[in-house]
């Protein structure tokens, strides 16, 4: 991993035990903690192939369950300093698409396969799922803070209604 200029570090233990952590599908750095936060994507263990053409509501359940929550290591030290899982802590879905910084409120977006939160890297607290953009069938793939408007952020999702009778 290599951020801002930094040297390229190998965060992996030697021995193997946090290999559940190796698949890792975003990261993001955070200056205020001078931690890096990877978003583990699919667990080692849950790699199965998804029939194509299959209901898209129970495809979206399926990859939306085989998340690993979210790795974060201490940058100077390399030792995990957390993790957090929707079991334990307040992260809304173990499967965490995008993971983002933002400068101005110092928080750390995240979208999941249930929608967007944030992480308050001074507090430490997680917010609630984000009303309007947070739900069992918001499976969220994007954020993008704006670096000029400080209250903007930009976000994209599939949406998908389990109630629906459409065909």
């Amino acid at each position: 991993l290599s951020f801002n200029g930094m040297a390229k570090s190998d965060f992996r233990t030697g021995h193997g035990s946090d290999f559940g952590y190796w698949h890792m599908t975003t990261t993001a750095y955070d200056p205020v903690n001078d931690w890096i936060w990877c978003g583990t994507g699919i667990k080692q263990n849950a790699v199965t192939a998804i029939v194509p053409g299959s209901d898209d509501n129970k495809r979206r359940i399926a990859e939306a369950n085989r998340g690993n929550g979210i790795a974060v290591y201490d940058r100077l030290t390399k030792n995990l300093a957390a993790r957090y899982l929707s079991s334990d802590s307040g992260l809304i879905n173990n499967r965490a698409v995008k993971i983002v910084y933002d400068k101005f409120h110092k928080r750390i977006w995240v979208a999941t396969y249930d929608g967007i939160q944030y992480f308050d890297c001074v507090t430490h607290i997680w917010s609630d799922a984000i009303s309007g953009l947070s739900c069992s069938a918001a499976a969220a793939y994007e954020i993008y803070v704006d670096p000029y408007l400080t209250n903007k952020i930009y976000i994209g999702y599939a949406y998908i209604n389990f109630n629906s009778n459409a065909a």
